[in-house]
């Protein structure tokens, strides 16, 4: 009876540290280890959409307009999701009440098939604390979605374990979001334990740039639930859980909806059958061993443990149950300790071994303190100072003699756990770190201070901002500080009602350094341009590097007209040449600006707009642009006309208009220059330059060349029919030269119209050929073999030389508007003219001059021997009818009589 008090005293321990919760964490522990054994693959029947890294640079800012997430959900509908949802906060307003509009009729489409976020979250009251409040997305979205809470309650451990089948809003029960994107004939009705035995690594997840473009496999999610959420380190969403660490919150909810599809929400048995459960154990355990010897014992209890927890696998693998056996585990150990312990009459000789333990441990204690690199100070109930170690004298430059009784406060500023500032005998103050420990006396307390010296921790820290906060090549500021001042220079201007200028400046013809002299001399180059640069900037402007070869300024109240001229003075700091080592390089550059709050509300559009306004200045070739909404393609408009521009060329809304190419030597027509038109439905007749680049960014251009290439050749061959021999000449785009098969497809063209190839030219620009002659020698050299004729289009812009087209298998040039429209006018530009033409008769190839618009301008072509010109001095681009109609009637048509004679130029 005497052997079973301690045995039953021990039982009363555990059974009370249990029922207390006190043995949580083993339990916790033996359960994740069950998972690890126990691991299964996910069903598939959700799929996450993660907010990533990727899309976060692909979409450049954050948060995102909302727009984004209601074509983002589209898509997902389209491909055949079940259900959709997001782990999104939609519980404010977004600047732009569009974006907002665009999100709520995304959400009426789809119906009940969305779930939104309900969650809790800290908000400050008017004290100064903070409450706990239920935030959820706003009323327009609300009434067109379910509602699903998201809120996880993490376990004293500080792990998410347990999942809330629902929760309350107002007095309404919700459901949890897992819960709300099934339809389960037996939902569970109280919180479980989600199974992470499920691998979260077999729950698919897709990129949600790649979803939003339309560019992901339907069949991953068709037939599916799909949870959209941000899974990016850096926007915080992640939850600390067992074996994985931790995960994104969208990944859990997933996990939650694994568990509920699997029929693996998981519940541990109530407490009564786990009590006789553990007692049944300890009691066995006991009786086989109160009279074993320890070997036996020994072999007995791992017997005892195997089994406890062999039973707990299979259980929970067999059922959705979670047994608790950390108490009968304890209980068999425990017997087994007690059990030896019992059996060793050695009492004296552990008090006398304790004793001696003591007194080695209070040794090495002190040595342990005297040796320490922290300053130790123990401190009285009054603040004095009692005690301090040899890091203390050291690091405040007293000896202990001298600060004995002194209080806390002459050491550290600020005698509370934290960061303070110390103080040096000799005034100097250096940044510490502080921790206080009590000691527990009742009749003297005492507090004991532990102080680093974090002098060199904080310069790092230090270090580290500055790095991400700089470039590290230039010194300026990086895109991330720069951000930071947009923000709060537009806080300032919409309190004070002022301006803001904001400009981006991008560097022309940067590549081709860097391609031909290396990086590093591109890096040193940017050097030179960043301290150019810095020079017409003001105290209160930031210039900061953007990245790559692109440079922005801030301008805080600033108006257009002083944008204008500080813009003007950026790009003529670059107007002298730029040394390298004994290199003159001449580097130009384009800028775009943007106004608040004209153009834009907000830093994010403000900045968009100044990158718009500047891609304007490169493609015009003006070396400043301000924003302009018409050239802006990514407004709303031309995203209407993007989604348009498919269902235009099947439907047949496209069409072609023939501007004449006239002789120079003969007055006749000798051929056109077939160019398309856009006969909008609601717009009307929309011209090329609006949606060109929309079909060049969305893909495109490949139909809309291929309808022009064809719809060319059958006018030509009509007209052959008509006994009419007219050439046609067709625009190819940049992105054109790049497939490969539209050789292969021109000839089945040619063989299917009729048109001799003799009667097709294809005009490239010649800024395009620039851009990879090798592709561009490939491809032109196909099209010759198929007897084409090829065109280098708006010679003149694109730097090269006669001499490299001249390997090209090109036949004519065409002269760029710009330098004909004024020869007569601008003897720089007849200079210009002139000598081209002379140097491509040298070399056999003929020129056609564009933009003739007077009679003066077309004797002089005729006078330099140009061979064919156009412009709107012969007609205008017109219609099929149209052309026919002026062909019946013109002076300029075959077997016309005109002035054949050469005029000369006087």
């Amino acid at each position: 009876m005497r052997r079973l008090i301690p045995f039953l005293a021990l039982t009363l321990v555990v059974v009370a540290t249990w029922w207390a919760g006190g043995l949580g964490p083993l339990e916790r522990y033996l359960t994740d280890v069950r998972f690890r054994l126990v691991e299964r693959e996910a069903q598939g029947g959700v799929v996450v959409v993660g907010i990533d890294p990727r899309s976060l640079e692909q979409l450049d800012v954050w948060p995102w307009a909302r727009g984004y997430h209601a074509t983002t959900l589209e898509n997902l509908l389209a491909a055949g999701a079940t259900r959709v949802a997001f782990d999104v906060d939609f519980s404010s307003r977004s600047d732009d009440a569009g974006e907002d509009r665009d999100l709520a009729r995304a959400l009426a489409a789809a119906g009940p098939r969305v779930v939104l976020p309900l969650f809790r979250q800290y908000q400050r009251d008017g004290r100064g604390g903070r409450r706990l409040v239920e935030t959820g997305p706003l009323p327009m979205f609300r009434e067109h979605a379910r509602l699903g809470t998201i809120n996880v309650r993490p376990d004293p451990g500080g792990l998410a374990r347990r999942y809330a089948a629902f929760d309350e809003d107002g007095g309404t029960r919700v459901p949890s979001l897992a819960l709300a994107l099934q339809d389960l004939a037996d939902p569970p009705s109280r919180p479980f334990h989600l199974d992470f035995g499920i691998d979260v690594d077999t729950i698919p997840v897709l990129s949600y740039v790649d979803v939003l473009t339309g560019q992901f496999d339907p069949a991953v999610v068709r037939g599916r639930a799909v949870i959209v959420g941000a899974t990016a380190v850096e926007l915080g969403d992640y939850v600390a859980v067992p074996l994985q660490s931790t995960i994104p919150g969208p990944l859990l909810q997933a996990l939650a909806f694994e568990s509920l599809q699997q029929g693996r929400a998981l519940q541990r048995p109530a407490a009564l059958p786990t009590l006789l459960l553990t007692l049944g154990i300890a009691l066995a355990g006991w009786w086989l061993l109160r009279s074993s010897s320890w070997r036996a014992g020994l072999l007995v209890t791992a017997t005892l443990v195997t089994s406890v927890l062999l039973l707990a696998v299979v259980v929970q693998t067999r059922a959705p149950l979670l047994l608790d056996v950390a108490p009968a585990l304890l209980l068999v150990l425990g017997g087994f300790v007690l059990n030896v312990a019992l059996r060793v009459d050695q009492q004296g000789l552990r008090l006398l071994l304790q004793s001696i333990r003591m007194r080695q441990t209070e040794g090495m204690m002190r040595l342990v303190v005297d040796h320490s690199f922290d300053a130790i100070v123990t401190v009285d109930s009054h603040g004095g100072i009692e005690t301090v170690n040899p890091a203390a004298e050291s690091m405040f430059g007293r000896s202990r003699e001298e600060l004995a009784g002194r209080p806390i406060t002459e050491l550290v500023s600020a005698p509370e756990p934290g960061e303070a500032v110390g103080r040096r005998r000799s005034g100097d103050g250096f940044p510490v770190e502080v921790t206080v420990s009590a000691l527990a006396d009742r009749r003297d307390p005492r507090r004991v201070y532990f102080l680093r010296d974090i002098t060199e921790r904080k310069a790092h820290e230090q270090a580290l901002e500055r790095q991400a906060t700089y470039d590290g090549l230039t010194g300026l500021p990086n895109r991330l500080l720069l951000r930071r001042r947009l923000e709060q220079a537009l806080r300032a201007a919409r309190a004070d009602g002022l301006p803001v200028a904001f400009m981006i400046l991008d560097l022309d013809r940067f590549k081709e350094v860097n391609d031909t002299l290396g990086h590093h001399l591109g890096d040193q180059l940017l050097e030179q341009i960043a301290q150019r640069l810095v020079r017409p900037i003001r105290d209160d402007d930031t210039i900061a590097r953007f990245g790559g070869d692109e440079f922005a300024i801030l301008l805080p109240e600033t108006s257009l007209d002083e944008a204008l001229r500080l813009g003007r003075e950026l790009i003529g700091t670059l107007g002298a040449p730029l040394r390298l080592h004994d290199l003159s390089l001449q580097i130009g550059a384009s800028l775009g600006i943007a106004m608040f709050p004209y153009h834009a509300m907000d830093a994010t559009e403000l900045i968009q707009r100044a990158d718009v306004a500047m891609y304007l200045a490169k493609r015009t070739r003006n070396e400043l642009s301000v924003y302009d909404p018409e050239e802006d393609f990514s407004s709303l408009r031309h995203l209407t006309l993007n989604g348009e521009l498919k269902q235009a060329i099947d439907q047949g809304d496209m069409t072609l208009y023939y501007q004449p190419k006239i002789s120079c030597e003969t007055g006749r027509l000798t051929g056109v220059e077939a160019l398309v038109r856009w006969q909008h439905r609601e717009h009307g007749l929309i011209p090329p330059g609006e949606f060109i680049h929309v079909a060049e960014h969305s893909g495109l251009i490949r139909p809309l060349s291929r309808w022009v290439l064809r719809s060319a050749l059958e006018q030509c061959a009509r007209w052959q029919r008509a006994r009419m021999s007219i050439a046609v000449s067709v625009n190819l785009s940049a992105r054109n030269l790049q497939e490969e098969d539209l050789p292969e497809a021109l000839s089945g063209m040619l063989d299917e119209s009729g048109t001799p190839p003799r009667l097709l030219t294809l005009e490239i620009t010649e800024s395009v050929l620039m851009e990879n002659p090798k592709r561009a020698m490939a491809v032109l050299t196909e099209f010759s073999r198929l007897g084409v004729n090829i065109s280098i289009d708006d010679y003149g812009t694109g730097y090269s030389s006669l001499a490299y087209l001249k390997r090209l298998p090109a036949r004519e040039i065409k002269i760029d508007r710009g330098f004909v429209s004024e020869i007569d006018r601008n003897r720089d530009d007849a200079v210009i003219v002139r000598s081209s033409i002379e140097m491509a008769h040298n070399l056999g190839l003929s020129v056609v001059a564009e933009g003739v618009e007077n009679e003066e301008v077309w004797r002089r072509l005729r006078a330099f021997g140009c061979n064919s010109a156009q412009g709107y001095f012969f007609s205008k681009p017109l219609p099929e009818r149209g052309f026919e109609r002026w062909l019946d009637s013109s002076p300029w048509k075959p077997g016309s009589k005109r002035d054949r004679r050469k005029p000369s130029v006087a």
